[in-house]
């Protein structure tokens, strides 16, 4: 069993969910809502979950903030935590985690072969994603300190993790807070909160972090969490390697890319970035999206990209082959190729 929590967002949780619709394997979904007009716009597709998925747990956040300092993963994590701390849900016990908060990510293969069983785990408490992924790169791995960014072989993303449960769930909940305690919250007019609200919106992700990190955990292969690099995002790999890239993200379990993405003309990107991303692994789910949850504008510009793509890249390569300087990788449009 598998158990997987998502933070939910508008038009992102529809891709997610989309990709996990025809699977038929045997896993369970948490959806995390946050209060106020984001809930009630989350509705419909909490709903369509509810009804197409077999067994659906949904929680209401007591937050509303998205921005990069909300600290999601600790609130969600802590809130989560609490809920099964003397329960169980139907069925299979809670064994492995997989926690992701932000992102149209799209889950691309199955479960089993591609994430670890609690055996496989064994000590280990948690997986990172890795934040840099040429790091080990014999030629780009330098580049990051060539460009002077503060990357270190360690670091990790903050929107995705892979836990053992029964090893993560016994922690001690100081370790989510700064000086090891809750501490009262107050709401937008100075009101104090309630104290089960309080209590979650105290958690802070550096403070989790700082801890897991001392636990015993491992590194996901990349192939488990692609996206996009830094070193693509500012154009300093070749189109070669860029369109590798480009084939790992296809043949990955999971992928994610910044929402703005999604929103932008294919004219208004980098081109490196425009390559990198395969488009029509998002294009292809939005027939399994119900018509009124489809947000026509960006489905548009996400069509609009796939198809360009098909057409740029399948010139380009072509283009390289002959002159013998690519290998000819894009030979599909296809997401499952």
């Amino acid at each position: 069993m598998i158990d997987i929590i998502i933070l939910t967002e508008e038009f992102n949780t529809e891709m997610t969910l989309s990709s996990l619709v025809n699977n038929s394997e045997n896993f369970r979904i948490h959806l995390f809502n946050r209060r106020g007009i984001l809930a009630e716009n989350m509705e419909p597709t909490i709903n369509w979950a509810m009804k197409n998925f077999r067994e659906v747990y949904s929680y209401q956040t007591p937050f509303a903030f998205r921005g990069t300092c909300s600290n999601r993963m600790a609130r969600v994590l802590l809130q989560f935590k609490e809920h099964w701390k003397a329960k169980a849900p139907k069925g299979a016990p809670i064994e492995r985690v997989i926690v992701h908060t932000k992102g149209p990510r799209i889950f691309n293969g199955k479960f089993e072969g591609n994430v670890p069983t609690v055996k496989a785990m064994g000590d280990n408490v948690l997986y990172f994603s890795r934040k840099y992924q040429y790091f080990d790169h014999p030629f780009y791995g330098n580049y990051y300190k060539i460009l002077e960014m503060d990357a270190k072989k360690e670091d990790h993303e903050e929107d995705f993790l892979l836990l053992n449960w029964k090893l993560f769930k016994n922690k001690p909940n100081s370790y989510f807070f700064r000086g090891g305690k809750a501490t009262r919250e107050k709401n937008s007019l100075g009101e104090p909160l309630h104290d089960k609200d309080s209590f979650i919106l105290s958690a802070r992700d550096s403070e989790i972090f700082r801890h897991m990190k001392r636990m015993k955990h491992g590194y996901m292969p990349l192939y488990f969490d692609m996206r996009l690099d830094e070193l693509i995002k500012k154009e300093s790999i070749g189109p070669k390697d860029t369109m590798n890239h480009h084939t790992m993200m296809r043949k990955a379990f999971s992928v994610n890319i910044d929402q703005t993405y999604l929103f932008f003309d294919y004219y208004d990107m980098s081109t490196l970035c425009y390559m990198a991303t395969p488009w029509d692994m998002w294009s292809n789910l939005i027939d399994d999206i119900p018509l009124n949850l489809r947000r026509e504008g960006i489905n548009e510009r996400i069509l609009q990209k796939a198809d360009k793509q098909k057409r740029y890249l399948r010139k380009v390569v072509e283009a390289g082959y002959l002159l013998g300087k690519i290998c000819l990788l894009y030979t599909s449009p296809s997401p499952r190729d």
